[in-house]
């Protein structure tokens, strides 16, 4: 695992997904959701859509998302290593003073696992959501059974 830090606030973050959710891809995104609602208080907005103003986002989705996202975010992504099966790769920028987290997974459950050490990372309280700045890619040894 990677990492490099820097704060961002996303207290007025939006949650951008794609449109086409595997079971397990709506479940994650459901607990990062409420996780954020339980320690913070802060409701998580969002869809389909990049904001319209420059709201900091948390996108979020399978490798699939990253052929809809223009080359300045896929940038982002795309300077960690490739990972494998059930693997996932988070990172977090600005674009045009908008601070951005991706969690994007290789398949359902890289999503599920990316989310699950986002909600571990994301150092909330009830006031304020800040993150650190991050790179990481990690994948699992071996498939999961289940």
């Amino acid at each position: 695992m990677t990492r490099m830090y820097q704060s961002l606030d996303l207290s007025q973050a939006v949650l951008v997904r794609a449109e086409n959710l595997h079971p397990t891809e709506k479940k994650a995104i459901r607990i990062l959701i409420d996780e954020i609602e339980r320690r913070t208080g802060i409701s998580l907005q969002g869809g389909h859509t990049w904001p319209e103003h420059a709201n900091p986002a948390i996108v979020v989705g399978n490798e699939s998302l990253l052929n809809d996202l223009s080359a300045p975010y896929r940038e982002c992504i795309h300077a960690l290593p490739q990972p494998g099966k059930e693997g996932y790769r988070i990172c977090s920028t600005h674009m045009e003073e908008m601070p951005m987290v991706f969690v994007i997974g290789n398949d359902p459950r890289g999503v599920l696992y990316g989310i699950g050490l986002l909600c571990g990372l994301l150092p909330m309280t009830i006031v304020y959501l800040i993150f650190q700045k991050l790179f990481i890619r990690s994948a699992m040894a071996g498939a999961v059974k289940g």
